[in-house]
């Protein structure tokens, strides 16, 4: 069996294994929540890309709905113009109705010219005049309608050439439309993977900051186990819990928060705990009454501790 003079050596060993198995655990998190800040870094990369190439998506759907309307518009003015080539098509039907009316007019004016005589004789020409003018209307007419069925064909052929060319715009804007869905979903995607590995972040360093509290607790235990101080004392300001909350990724992730101030007043009661273990170790007093008190106070002031983080870490939560 084991006496109790051998008690305290016992006790010794197992906070020091304590000790070294928390520092291999705070080396591990350490480690975890640099690759962490390293992958956000890659998220905020990845973020500005997607953000410049949603821009760039929202630009060319703009610019593609404009080509579409202005194909379309193209399209209505061809079938305008197609309209209109049709109208002239009709007005050079009547000219050359007029203009095969006027050959058999001056046609019977000769003959009436003929059977005139010689006083008919002058009348005849007019007529004769009236029947060249009248056929070179009818062969002027008949130019112009195969000048305007080429018009009309080449118009068709635009007209045609324009309805695959809006097809295809309005094909390409499908896709363009589908492509920014897609770019954004995954920008949304990313938005969230961003806020889950900050959130694991910041769990891994409360989880640090919390690793170091023990640190401190187990090292004032040490001390009564020892009877001899195994660490400085220092304040709570500078002490590593102390600067990361004063100046460390404490003040940078938590300072904004209402909870962030409500850590300062029961870290510094541990410490004052401690202030007064250590001031009993170096009076030789032994285990006390006081001592047991300091320990106490230390307890009171490590709960708070925890409460204090666990309230900035749930609020950090919310404001995500």
């Amino acid at each position: 069996m084991t006496n109790n003079s051998d008690l305290p050596k016992l006790l010794e060993l197992e906070n020091e294994q304590l000790k070294k198995g928390l520092v291999d655990i705070q080396g591990n998190l350490a480690e975890s929540a640099q690759i962490n800040d390293d992958s956000l870094k890659d998220f905020d990369l990845i973020e500005n890309d997607f953000a410049n190439l949603l821009s760039d998506s929202g630009t060319i759907t703009q610019q593609m709905s404009k080509l579409t309307e202005l194909v379309a518009n193209s399209k209505n003015r061809t079938q305008i113009m197609a309209d209109l080539v049709d109208n002239i098509n009709i007005l050079l039907e009547k000219i050359v109705g007029i203009s095969n009316q006027t050959n058999l007019l001056g046609l019977n004016a000769t003959i009436e010219a003929a059977r005139a005589g010689e006083a008919g004789k002058g009348f005849g020409v007019v007529a004769g005049e009236v029947k060249a003018l009248s056929a070179q209307t009818k062969k002027t007419a008949e130019d112009i309608t195969v000048v305007m069925e080429k018009i009309n064909k080449e118009s068709q052929d635009f007209s045609d050439s324009m309805g695959e060319s809006s097809q295809g715009c309005e094909e390409i804007k499908t896709i363009i439309d589908q492509f920014d869905l897609k770019l954004n979903e995954t920008s949304t995607a990313n938005q969230r993977s961003i806020q889950r590995v900050s959130r694991n972040n910041d769990r891994n360093f409360t989880s640090l900051a919390k690793i170091d509290h023990i640190l401190w607790k187990v090292n004032t235990y040490l001390s009564v186990i020892k009877q001899e101080k195994t660490m400085p004392f220092v304040d709570h300001k500078n002490c590593r819990l102390g600067k990361w909350y004063v100046e460390g990724e404490g003040k940078t992730r938590f300072s904004k928060l209402s909870s962030y101030s409500s850590l300062d007043h029961p870290h510094s009661v541990v410490h004052s705990g401690t202030k007064k273990v250590f001031d009993l170790i170096d009076s030789k007093s032994g285990v006390t009454k006081d001592l047991e008190k300091a320990i106490k106070e230390m307890e009171s002031g490590s709960d708070a501790v925890f409460e204090a983080l666990d309230r900035m870490l749930k609020e950090k939560d919310r404001h995500q």
